[in-house]
């Protein structure tokens, strides 16, 4: 049954769930019956092929299939880039309570911290702000994803960035960065763990995918990390090996473990 809780939590809960572009060429239906076979009771719907942004239609179809199954929509992957106009973003925030999300995942601008100048960075922060505020008064927040290529590449660049825009409903959605060491990635992550709502699960090295297994030491030390912020905490399947039902079934198996190794350990 799901694991997803929200108010009077003392404890963390975390909640297994899968990034629906893990099977871009599946429909709706097919992924969230997927997901009740993996038990897995979070669904991340992607804006980029799932659940296009303005498609009202297809996020009550979502809605709806995941509630008749027990599955959570708690973050739309909306993959809206923070731009300077912040135009689309009545788009994606409608879908989004189409959804039912109380979260909106977002890509924090086109250049990495390295590339970007104050004068850039200041823009993402002000667009930031705008479109959390309007986020806001519906009750949602926005999540920025830790990529590459964006504002959120590291921990000192996202803090400065989430200090920047000054907004109370901005979190961040934490990923391991598989061209950096399990020891700057758990650097990172004990910098940011107060931030992060949700974390995208998978086992890379390099351009290289493996069974989730083959990582559980790692990731087994992320989670002892987030285990103290006693919250829910979102941990979604993304990119698989081979996009497979059999692959998809053994690495939930592993999510599942970990988070119950996580619990008795407690």
């Amino acid at each position: 049954m799901p694991l997803y809780m929200v108010n009077n939590m003392s404890q963390t809960v975390f909640n297994p769930g899968i990034v629906s572009v893990t099977f871009r060429s599946l429909d709706i239906k097919s992924i969230v019956s997927l997901s009740e076979k993996a038990s897995l009771w979070v669904i991340e719907w992607g804006g980029d092929i799932h659940v296009p942004h303005g498609n009202i239609e297809a996020a009550e179809n979502a809605l709806a299939l995941c509630r008749t199954a027990g599955i959570a929509c708690r973050c739309y992957g909306s993959y809206y880039r923070l731009p300077e106009s912040g135009e689309g973003f009545s788009d994606v925030l409608d879908t989004a309570c189409a959804l039912g999300c109380r979260l909106i995942r977002v890509w924090a601008g086109v250049r990495s911290s390295a590339d970007a100048d104050d004068n850039y960075r200041a823009s993402v922060a002000r667009r930031l702000r705008a479109d959390a505020e309007t986020a806001a008064k519906r009750g949602v927040g926005i999540t920025l994803e830790y990529h590459g290529g964006t504002l959120t590449d590291n921990a000192d660049s996202a803090l400065r960035l989430l200090d920047d825009a000054g907004a109370d409903n901005v979190y961040l959605h934490w990923q391991p960065n598989q061209f950096e060491s399990f020891e700057y990635n758990v650097a990172a992550l004990r910098r940011v763990a107060h931030l992060v709502d949700s974390v995208h699960v998978f086992a890379w090295r390099g351009n290289d995918k493996f069974p989730l297994s083959d990582m559980s030491r790692e990731w087994s030390a992320y989670l002892d990390i987030l285990a103290g912020e006693g919250r829910a905490i979102d941990l979604m399947l993304e990119f698989l090996p081979i996009e497979c039902e059999a692959d998809l079934l053994r690495d939930a198996a592993t999510l599942r473990a970990l988070i119950d190794s996580v619990s008795v350990s407690k």
